[in-house]
């Protein structure tokens, strides 16, 4: 039987859990689902990351212990998976003695090979991220780069420093030959450039508190986030405790992630197993951000929406069950953006679905009845400014340059696509249009009053793709939007007709489909 092991990151315990955590878990928990249904065996891992500087902050703030704060943060990470149907198979906690003995044992055995060191390290360092930056990085005033406007630390103390550089040209000719091990293109460029501009050795134990797992042989120190937390995924596939579990499910199939966190997984550590003669993870997917109003959902920043007080509202405001609530959230999250792109969430789409589902920008359309509220229309067009006697939505349209049909590389975190198979996606994305639309996957795009193909950038009077890739032109968004007050849908041949359907032939949906409204 073949085989499929996907994680989640395991999420800091610093606040509740929000529905940047959900997006993650449940996008997991449905490629978890679909390949079980394959009839693979399936194994899925989330859960929480217990320790550091920032953990004892927080409780000291709240009046309790940091094992106590853990364990009622953790508490509510389980309850809310639980909420969402999430079928994850083990839930790990890196306070737990199981960790604990992986955590140390790895640590040693790098330490007697002579790939970590006693040394000094400085640098920036955010407590949120647990990460330090170069200067190269950082925002206005010394600033985090991910918890916008959260002033870095200087810190300079003594620390185990691991070899990383030691590694960094076996990491980039191992990407290199498998152009799946970091996907999508976006994050995987940014790992190539990152690794060819060179590594520094990495600080891989703390001396400045004592909340975390203690160096085996120094109990002065703590190991450090790149070992604590990031060999989770090899405890829960039983690397010490049950050799044939770990034979059977390592290496992972799929590490998903956010963004701000590739670097981590897609560089120190597959350089950390490999220097452990362990062998590394099979793909590192990184998926964008799920913002609100263009910012990030953040504990740190206060911008957090609980899942579950959302979909009781939908389920108050609607008469249905909690439960269809639930799926309702679920299958919204995973069709409103495409994955691994950045999208903004609104309660207002999740329950009229009006906001297309391309990445939002922070432009607006000069025209009040456009139904989309960016700059960027629901075929993938930018509008352009209109010319002489034009309204602005009906202006000369250009392709984003960002829009193309992938069919060099298709990955997906759902497993291997049928050969021949392609994806149509921004940039740095990768996702199936069928799942996501439903309707053709190859949309014709506008120059003026002529079509061209999404694959060729090619002008075309056909209603088809001249290319025969088996497109079909998308109707106009904007030309062809409803009219709520009246019921009546207008088209961009300025008829007004109370049916669905252009009675034109010159831009009605294909297959008798209505036009977006």
């Amino acid at each position: 039987m073949k085989r499929y092991y996907i994680t989640t990151p395991i999420y800091y315990v610093n606040g509740e859990p929000h529905i940047g955590h959900a997006y993650t878990t449940i996008a997991a928990d449905v490629a978890a689902r679909f390949n079980r249904l394959r009839g693979y065996d399936v194994f899925f891992l989330t859960g929480t990351d217990e320790h550091g500087i920032n953990i004892a902050r927080v409780a000291e703030r709240n009046g309790v212990s940091p094992q106590a704060w853990a364990d009622r943060i953790a508490g509510e990470f389980r309850r809310l998976w639980q909420a969402l149907n999430i079928s994850n198979d083990d839930f790990i906690r890196t306070t737990e003695p199981r960790h604990h003995k992986v955590a140390q044992h790895v640590f040693e055995r790098l330490y007697r090979q002579g790939d970590i060191y006693l040394g000094t390290y400085e640098g920036w360092y955010c407590p949120s991220c647990e990460s330090y930056y170069p200067e190269t990085e950082l925002g206005p005033d010394h600033t985090c780069p991910v918890h916008t406007g959260r002033t870095l630390e200087w810190t300079a103390e003594e620390a185990y420093l691991f070899r990383l550089s030691k590694y960094r040209d076996w990491l980039l000719r191992h990407i290199e030959a498998h152009p799946t091990a970091v996907a999508p293109d976006g994050p995987r460029s940014e790992v190539l450039s990152l690794l060819r501009s060179g590594l520094k050795d990495i600080a891989v134990s703390r001396a400045t508190f004592t909340w975390g797992v203690p160096v085996p042989f120094d109990p002065t120190h703590v190991i450090y986030v790149w070992i604590d937390a990031l060999t989770n995924y090899i405890t829960a596939a039983g690397l010490l405790d049950d050799p044939e579990k770990f034979g059977r499910y390592w290496p992972a199939d799929v590490h998903l992630v956010g963004k701000e966190i590739v670097r981590f997984h897609a560089v120190i550590w597959p350089i950390v197993l490999h220097a452990a003669g362990i062998p590394v993870p099979k793909q590192t997917f990184a998926h964008g951000w799920l913002t609100f109003g263009g910012q990030k959902f953040s504990k740190s920043l206060g911008t957090v929406i609980d899942p579950v007080a959302l979909s009781r509202e939908i389920a108050a405001e609607s008469g249905a069950e909690f439960d269809v609530a639930v799926d309702a959230l679920r299958y919204f999250l995973l069709r409103e953006i495409p994955f691994g792109a950045d999208g903004d969430f609104s309660k207002q789409a999740l329950i009229t679905g009006s906001t297309p589902i391309w990445p939002t920008t922070t432009a607006t359309c000069s025209t009040e009845r456009c139904p989309s509220s960016s700059d960027t229309s629901r075929d993938g067009s930018r509008r352009a400014a209109p010319r002489n006697g034009e309204t602005p939505c009906c202006a000369t349209r250009q392709r984003l340059p960002s829009l193309r049909w992938n069919r060099r590389s298709t990955v997906s975190i759902f497993g291997a696509p049928s050969r021949g198979s392609g994806e149509f996606s921004p940039r740095g994305t990768s996702i199936s249009m069928k799942k996501l639309r439903g309707g053709c996957s190859r949309p014709a795009g506008w120059i003026g009053r002529g079509r061209f193909c999404t694959i060729r950038s090619k002008p075309c009077a056909s209603r088809r793709c001249c290319s025969r890739h088996g497109s079909r032109p998308r109707p106009h968004a904007c030309g062809r939007s409803l009219d709520s007050r009246r019921r009546l849908r207008r088209c961009g041949c300025r008829t007004r007709r109370s049916g669905v359907h252009c009675p034109k032939a010159h831009g009605s949906a294909p297959g008798g489909r209505s036009f977006p409204g």
